[in-house]
């Protein structure tokens, strides 16, 4: 499917960069780049000129930035909320990072809040493939804005594994749906002893339901599902297979936690720990090749003692791991497969072209 889209490119109306001559010691001096930007004023000027675009179809304002904001609205909270607030208005947000010293943490927040994607470039090189990736994804949308409820029936309780944003009745934002790919999320399932009846009967476990728009703004017709599960012997659920795709998919976010809490030891210089448990991590995850790569690649940024560089990887593999699209019948195997579309290709370097 290929939809037409239009790139509106707006100057931030209060962006300031300047360069000051510094004196050094003895009669030595240096030029420094330094200034202010009005990260806020420049996302939001953009938003506002896409409600000038006519029509329902997909309105995305894309948000580069290779710094902190420290002029006009510098609060991450506020940020977010307005950024929430124009996607319930139509307009989303993806933001790209470029280099080490942007924001991670507020870039990430606004696009996970506008309803969009983020990415980051380690060098402006690296920028042109998640521009690809993304234009690649907007090409080939089926549905977007969908919303994920789950009811569960009496005496069952449902958890989300998947750190994705919660709607405004409760559900939670799904990422868009593109064709080839699939959207998903893993729910934990706690059922009561009460609840459980005949051993062989059938036990309702909770109903899904799915609102979603089509390209054009249209809204999608999607029937509800209801999970209903045997109520098996402890012996009979013994021999049950495990499914793979699942356990895959669980030591993904397990792993990307893992890397969250190992990221808060990188801020605080404990490279003994980190190190230590990187290796733990690499021993863990040893058969998931995506995960096992991208620990080791992490290895290599903290043998460097690269801060900045490896706070970034473990904050955008987090994300990635826990609200990215996959494949179609996706596989374990994790290579070069350049016959799938860009944005289903699992990075072991998020900030690397190619990687």
């Amino acid at each position: 499917m290929s939809l037409p889209h239009r790139i509106v490119s707006t100057r931030p109306p209060r962006l300031a960069r300047v360069v000051r001559l510094v004196p050094r010691v003895g009669r030595h001096w240096s030029l420094e780049a330094g200034g202010s930007t009005d990260l806020y004023g420049g996302w939001v000027h953009g938003a506002e000129s896409l409600t000038e675009v006519a029509g329902e179809g997909l309105k995305r304002v894309i948000l580069l930035s290779d710094g902190f904001a420290n002029q006009g609205v510098t609060d991450t909270a506020e940020i977010t909320k307005q950024c929430a607030r124009w996607a319930a208005r139509g307009i989303s947000t993806s933001t790209y990072g470029l280099g080490d010293g942007f924001n991670e943490d507020l870039m990430v927040a606004m696009a996970r809040a506008g309803g969009g994607n983020h990415y980051y470039g380690d060098t402006a090189d690296d920028l042109m493939e998640p521009f690809e990736r993304e234009l690649d994804l907007i090409s080939r949308l089926v549905l977007r804005r969908l919303v994920l409820r789950v009811q569960p029936a009496d005496g069952v309780q449902v958890s989300m594994m998947n750190l994705l944003a919660r709607a405004s009745d409760g559900g939670w934002h799904l990422v868009d749906l593109a064709a080839g790919a699939e959207a998903w999320a893993l729910l934990s399932v706690c059922v009561t002893a009460d609840r459980v009846r005949d051993i062989g009967t059938l036990a309702e476990v909770f109903k899904l339901e799915l609102s979603a728009q089509l390209p054009d703004g249209a809204p999608a017709a999607i029937p509800p599902v209801t999970l209903q599960l045997p109520v098996l012997t402890a012996a009979a659920h013994e021999t049950l297979a495990q499914d793979e795709l699942v356990i895959r998919r669980r030591s993904e976010l397990e792993a990307a936690e893992t890397l969250a809490r190992i990221r808060a030891l990188v801020s605080e210089g404990e490279w003994d720990q980190v190190e230590a448990l990187l290796q733990a991590a690499r021993n863990k995850y040893g058969d998931n090749p995506w995960v096992r790569d991208v620990v080791t690649a992490m290895g290599e940024l903290a043998a460097q003692r690269d801060d900045s560089r490896l706070m970034k990887e473990m904050t955008y593999f987090r994300v990635a791991a826990h609200s990215r699209l996959a494949e179609s019948r996706e596989t374990l195997s994790v290579g070069d497969r350049l016959e799938i579309p860009s944005f289903l290709r699992r990075k072991t370097r998020q900030g690397k072209s190619g990687r």
